[in-house]
Formats: C-alpha cells, structure tokens, sequence
C-alpha cells in the first residue's frame, strides 16, 4: 500500500527530550491550584486591563494585512524553504511571536518551555513590556513581563511558590491548557461553544490528566493540533518549538487569514494503521516464520508514519511455562547500540559532549592511535565504528582497565576517522558509554529515564536486573532449544557503582521490548530533533550523491547503518543484534515515517542475501510489503 512521503522536518520532533525533570512539588502540569499565594499583590496602573497595554484584545490589535512573500523574507535559516514548516516559523518571525537567533537560526527542533510558550501568548496579545512584578527567583529579565501577565490574566501560575519553571519543558497537555485560557481571556471561542472532540477516541484518551481534558479536547477538536497528534495524544510528551509554533499559528488563524492559510497548508498529522487492520494476516505468518526457523519466542512491532501501530507476539517467554506477550522484557544484544547513540546525540545537544572532541579531554589523559599521533579518537569515530580501538575478546569493561588500554597497545593498524578503517566494534561502545558518562557524571540509564524513557512510558535498562517489571523477564534460548539465560538469573544483573565505572552491558546488554524499542524507533522514523543518529559518514554521502556504488551496499552512520533498495523501499536505516541465542533487528523507513521491531529468541541465526538474521528479515520483508 503506497503512502505519502511526509514533507521533510515538518513532522520532526515528535516525541522530544527534556533536559530537566519537572518540580515534583507542582500540581499536574506544573500549574498551581487556585489557592497558590497571589504572586502580584498590587498592580501597578499601567498594569491594568485596558485595550493599549496587557489585555488589548487580538482582534483589536491586527496589523495591515501582509502577504506570504512578506513574510517569507523573515525565514529561517535551518528550516528548508520548500517545507511547509518554513511557512510556520517565517509567519512567527515576521509577527515577533517567536524569534530565532541573530543569524536567523529558528532550532525548530529544541525544546519549547514554559517560559518560551508564555512569552510567545504574550506577544500575541498586544501586551507592553512590563518588568519586576513578580517575585519569582527565575522569572526576572526578559521573562518578567510575560510571567506576570500570565499570573494576572489567569493563564497559569509557577511551578512552585518561588519558581515559575521558565525553563521546563512544556507538555502537549500544559501547551493546550495556555492556549485554551488564552482563546477564553481573548474572546476567541464562538458564542455556540467550540466544538470538543471525545477523548475516548484516542487509544491513550483515558490517561489524559484531568487539568487537561478540556483543554486538549479543544485543541483537538478545533485542529490546534493537527500537525501534532495522530493516533495518540502523548499528553505527557514535551513540544518542539515548531510544534508549539504550528499550535500558535493555528490559533492565530482565528483572526488572521494569512495564518489561517498557512495553517491549512500543513499537513494533517494523520494516522493510517493498516498493520492492525491486517493483524490477523501479519499474526499467523509471524507464526508460520517462526516455526521454519525453529523460534521459541518472537515480538514484533511495527511503525507507521512515525507511531507505533500494532504489535505481535508468538511462542514462549519461558517455554512451556508462559506465553509470549508483547509487553515481555527480551536482550535486545547490538540494538543495544541505538541507545547508546541516543545517549550521545542527547548530551550533543545540550552541550555537555562534542562529538568531534579528543575523548582524551573527558578521560583526562592523551589517547592516540600510537601509528597515527596526530589524529585525535573522538566520539564521532566510536560512534561509526572507526576508532581504530583493538577488539579485546572477553577484555575487562572496567574503568581502570579501559583506561590502561587506551593509554597503551589497545589500538590497531587502522586510521582513526577513515572510513575505509571501518571495523564493527562491540569495544568501541564499551568505551564510548564509559565516555559518556564521565564526561556527564550521569548513568546512561539515568539519561535515557529522564530524558526519554519517563515521557513515552519506555521499561527498559542496560543491565536486565535494573527493568522496573522484572517478572516480564524473557527465558533466553540457544537454537537447540537449550537455556542460554534463565529469568531468574537476569534478574540479578545489575549496573552498579558510579558514572564510568564500567562499560559492560554498553555493547549488547540493553533489556527491553519490542514494542518499547518500536518507539524509540518511532522517534527516529519522525526525523528531525534525533538525526544525529542517522547522520551518514561524509564519505558515504559523497559516494551516495555521485551514484557510485557503496563498498558493501551500505552506509554507516551513528550507530545505525543505511542500505538502499532493502525490502522494496528506496531506503532503510536498520540494525541487527545476536547474542545468547537471540536474533533481533530493527529497521526504518525515513521517507513514510514506517518501521519493523523483530526480537526473536531460540531460532535459527543463518543470515540472508542482505548479511540480516533470515527470521528478522522474512518478517520484516511481509510486514513493509503489507504497509
């Protein structure tokens, strides 16, 4: 079934980190009860609701009317002009709603906060810049305006009695609550009432908060949040300044008919789930697959245009004792990799690592290929498996023995950085976890939990033994049918000590499901804030731009490879897995936003034409020819 390529970054950022957790002390969605202490005790007269400062109405303050080529000249400079996204964020440039960066930089694909969505409502209100009335400890400067204008008008209040959260992320669900308060102060919903749409119609519908419901029954219900939400709300989830700023001007479309076109230009968020309505069809050719290759248990998962559509269980978790679900925990072995090139790009993008950075800075002691002295090892290498590191079998993951290898003997003949050195190194992960963490002084668990897995409902852990549900734990099997790791056992394993104490579990240890992996893929297959991951070598693009043929057929990129024409489609990004009896792999398509998740224990590990456990890649091969 052919789909509709999605416009390039305009569906991006659709599941997004946060880079602090929120203040556990507020009520939901960081808005305070009514009974919180008043912030602005007197207000000042230039302060009050009169149509030339905080209150002047939108619909009284319209400028002339622009064009869209107007508008257009305001663009950004990291938004690609032919997406309608540019469209977006030039219109909010022009306006003042949100601003880029003196070079015209927009990052549509950074976190929108608190303090940026309250600024934003604002401005869109015709509000004069008031300043110093709120006692807020990080609400003063540039915030302080806009901070007051929401406690006063009701919008929203702090975090807590002393914060505001300008920073925090924003959630969907605290997103639609501003903007439905906003359209209630500014008189913008019609006398008849706005039209609601029912959130039992969404299958995440009844855990939507209730400081939400209304609120984003509106949103959705009156297309604020087309481009935003399809088959699942994701309350919980944080927004993408280009999410917030599609929100923005969809509201603002209620009084402006440029914004109102802009608006319908975006394609809707749209969600086309024809894996479940084959579910019975893809159910019983799993089973067939399976049992050629002799599997005791297999999950798949599969991702449709950026969401996680359906999900497929078959055989035994532990045999003969429980069934197979969805929902059980399996040793994903290398696409144990991905998370930890999560990981990387998470802590790259707020600045704590430099991918291209000497590794010697963040060990705090020279590491040099001794052939090649004059080249640094750096994250980026580690991360494309061109480091150059020796592969030690069996080698200690410890702190103190990693850091007498790279100090030492621990490389070989290759040159760091070259692609044609390009070596497959389950070490080079070991060392680049290791990395990471010291140069955080955070776990890669804790990153992953605070960052990614807490928002999208994600159990899973380096170590099996540190999974929060633990009796979901999978029996793994060799393909004699033997035990390779019981349950029991797994639990028991754990990542102990400090940040960089070891690397074990780094290269292949990531315990987790298929369905939980599916949205980690989901989060890539909707392009945008997480390319890092998938940014191909240099070398590998020029070869792919000149049409000159790639040397195995595939590109490497941050850990994940790239291979044209694989299962009918122009290109997937995948990644394969095998240890202790399982063989896993999992796959994506970037242009449709469509992906498959197979973890399999117990089967047959003989690989195909395409070097991909044959298990993995039948199942994969009938699911993307039915989707």
């Amino acid at each position: 079934m052919e789909k509709r390529a999605r416009p390039a970054l305009l569906l991006a950022g659709l599941l997004l980190t946060a880079a602090a957790a929120l203040n556990p002390s507020a009520a939901p969605g960081g808005i305070l009860p009514e009974e919180s202490p008043k912030i602005l005790e007197a207000v000042p007269a230039e302060f009050q609701q009169t149509e030339d400062c905080v209150q002047i109405s939108v619909k009284k303050s319209q400028k002339p009317a622009i064009t869209l080529e107007t508008v257009r000249k305001s663009g950004p400079s990291d938004v690609p002009t032919d997406s309608p996204a540019y469209d977006t964020v030039s219109y909010l440039m022009y306006q003042g709603i949100m601003q880029g960066r003196s070079d015209g930089v927009f990052d549509p694909y950074a976190m929108a906060t608190r303090g940026a969505a309250v600024m934003a409502l604002y401005r869109m209100s015709g509000g004069v810049p008031i300043t110093n009335y709120t006692t807020f400890s990080d609400a003063d400067g540039r915030y302080a305006g806009a901070v007051a204008w929401a406690v006063k008008t009701g919008i929203t209040q702090g975090v807590s009695e002393e914060r505001f959260g300008v920073y925090e992320p924003v959630s969907r669900g605290q997103l639609a609550v501003l903007l439905y308060r906003f359209a209630k102060t500014q008189d913008l919903l019609p006398e008849t009432g706005p039209h609601m749409a029912p959130l039992a119609f969404y299958p995440d519908g009844n855990s939507v908060p209730d400081y939400a419901k209304e609120a984003l029954s509106w949103a959705l219900g009156n297309g604020i949040y087309r481009t935003t939400v399809g088959e699942s709300i994701l309350a919980h989830m944080p927004v993408s300044r280009l999410q917030m700023g599609q929100a923005l001007v969809a509201l603002a479309g209620q009084w402006d008919r440029l914004a109102a076109d802009i608006h319908a230009a975006q394609p809707f968020r749209t969600f086309e789930n024809t894996s479940k309505s084959h579910h019975a069809e893809i159910q019983t050719v799993i089973a067939d697959i399976a049992k050629r290759y002799g599997a005791v248990g297999v999950q798949a998962a599969v991702i449709e245009n950026g969401e996680v559509s359906d999900t497929f269980a078959y055989g035994w978790a532990t045999q003969n004792q429980t069934p197979m679900t969805p929902n059980h925990k399996m040793r994903v072995a290398s696409i144990t990799k991905l998370a930890v090139g999560l990981s990387a790009i998470l802590l790259w993008e707020d600045g704590t690592i430099d991918l291209d950075a000497d590794i010697g800075e963040y060990w705090g002691c020279t590491v040099r290929n001794p052939r090649y002295p004059e080249i640094p090892i750096t994250l980026r290498t580690l991360l494309m498996h061109t480091s150059s590191l020796s592969i030690s079998v069996n080698a200690s993951q410890t702190y103190d023995s990693v850091k007498m290898r790279i100090q030492g003997s621990g490389f070989n003949l290759r040159k760091p950085g070259d692609m044609d050195s390009w070596e497959y190194n389950n070490d080079g992960f070991s060392l680049l976890g290791l990395t990471l963490e010291l140069a955080s002084n955070q776990k890669l668990d804790t990153i992953l939990q605070d960052r990614l897995y807490r928002w999208m409902s994600i159990d899973g852990a380096f170590a099996s033994g540190d999974i929060q549900c633990k009796d979901l734990l999978v029996t793994l099997y060799r393909d004699d049918g033997s035990v390779s790791w019981t349950a029991d056992a797994q639990k028991n394993l754990h990542l102990t000590g400090g940040p960089g104490t070891t690397g074990s579990y780094f290269a292949g240890g990531l315990t987790i499901s298929a369905a939980d992996v599916g949205k980690l893929v989901a989060l890539l297959a909707a392009d945008g804030r997480y390319e890092g991951v998938q940014l191909l070598s240099e070398e590998s693009v020029s070869l792919m731009e000149s049409r000159q043929p790639i040397p195995d057929g595939s590109c490497q990129a941050m850990p994940l490879r790239y291979r044209t024409g694989l299962y009918g489609r122009n290109g997937l990004y995948y990644h394969t897995g095998s240890a202790y009896g399982v063989y896993n792999c999992i796959s994506y398509d970037p242009e449709t936003g469509d992906g498959v998740v197979v973890l399999t224990t117990g089967a047959d590990g003989v690989k195909d034409e395409n070097d991909i456990y044959a298990i993995c890649g039948e199942i994969a091969a009938y699911i993307y020819n039915i989707i």
